[in-house]
């Protein structure tokens, strides 16, 4: 059925425009279709492989057996087939995301509303974390604008909600790029907060550049 869908990605690719996060691509790569923005790739590439390597980190177990599940920057939903299909999680899976224009991709060429338990919430997510008040075992953060995480996604403010937001034994998996000075310093603000309430892992150079941090109660 997802071949209905990708039929009219011609084989040179497709543009397409967010007010958000302004050009998209949809783009084949060895036979794959991936969702890129002008400099970054969002979903089902590059992207994939690095969140992937988190949760092989995690434990495959440990992976398929969360129940409750969020999911801050959905893109296409890459990490939601990583999810079901390689690590057999059928857990509910709350996916946020900010951009319409993105969520109609997702749905249109990859399908992902397909997935079962799963809740698409169009929505920003420091909005989402501030204002939710379920508990999650495991939240994935992965937001970014091209290959910038917003500032606000590192503030104490969304820090310290999102640690409110885990379950008694939760985990967060924290994707971040790390290719510049300024980007350690972020990284390392980050992980003292984190330190204050939770114990903390970081796995560095994944995929060249993106560090996962990985926080559990």
């Amino acid at each position: 059925m997802k071949n209905l869908f990708t039929r009219s990605v011609p084989k040179g690719g497709k543009v397409l425009k967010s007010k958000i996060n302004g050009q998209l691509e949809l783009n084949w790569h060895e036979g794959k279709l991936m969702l890129d923005s002008e400099s970054a790739n969002y979903s089902y590439g590059a992207l994939q492989r690095a969140l992937a390597e988190g949760l092989l980190h995690i434990g495959k177990d440990e992976v398929q057996n969360f129940q409750n599940i969020l999911l801050l920057g959905m893109g296409a939903g890459s990490v939601i087939e990583t999810l079901r299909k390689d690590f057999k999680n059928e857990g509910k899976i709350t996916a946020v995301e900010i951009d319409p224009v993105v969520v109609s991709i997702a749905k249109k060429y990859f399908k992902v509303d397909a997935f079962s338990k799963l809740d698409i919430v169009v929505m920003d997510a420091f909005a989402f974390v501030q204002e939710n008040q379920s508990l999650y075992d495991f939240t994935i953060v992965d937001l970014f604008i091209d290959r910038e995480t917003p500032q606000k996604f590192s503030s104490p403010e969304f820090l310290e909600a999102l640690v409110k937001l885990m379950s008694t034994q939760g985990i967060v998996l924290f994707n971040t790029v790390n290719v510049e000075e300024e980007f350690t310093e972020r990284n390392l603000n980050m992980i003292a907060l984190f330190e204050k309430y939770c114990s903390v892992e970081v796995l560095k150079g994944i995929e060249g550049g993106n560090d996962l941090i990985i926080i559990k109660k």
